[in-house]
């Protein structure tokens, strides 16, 4: 597993399967609105959870940063714009929230079957 298109979408599993463990239902993977899109949006009373799932090698964490760091200004701004127009299409789900979720994978295992570490930030961030 080389792409970064790969590794995003092995993350966006793993952290799908973190949120099922810890009682949430995820309704939505990869839902796209107006050119933008929502990694995840899970469920658990009261809130609706919008995520952003970010991943990368533990090397590269150590190296670049936490994933969150990605999360800029502007990638909230598209994943705000994407929730309302969700939120317009599907009302009274629950308590909006804005979550990022980091992925950790292990060094040196091609297609790892289990994150390194998870870490879920939950209303990382919220509209300005």
């Amino acid at each position: 597993m080389s792409t970064t298109r790969e590794i995003g979408a092995l993350g966006e599993a793993l952290a799908a399967a973190y949120l099922r463990e810890q009682g949430y239902t995820v309704i939505e993977q990869n839902y796209y609105a107006a050119h933008n899109e929502i990694d995840l949006i899970a469920r658990k009373e009261p809130y609706l959870c919008f995520i952003e799932v970010k991943t990368r090698r533990v090397t590269e964490a150590a190296r670049y940063g936490r994933p969150a760091a990605a999360v800029s200004y502007a990638k909230q701004k598209r994943l705000i714009a994407a929730a309302e127009q969700y939120l317009r299409k599907h009302p009274a789900q629950g308590q909006p929230r804005l979550d990022v979720i980091e992925v950790y994978l292990p060094d040196g295992i091609p297609h790892p079957e289990r994150a390194e570490r998870i870490i879920h930030m939950p209303g990382a961030f919220y509209r300005r």
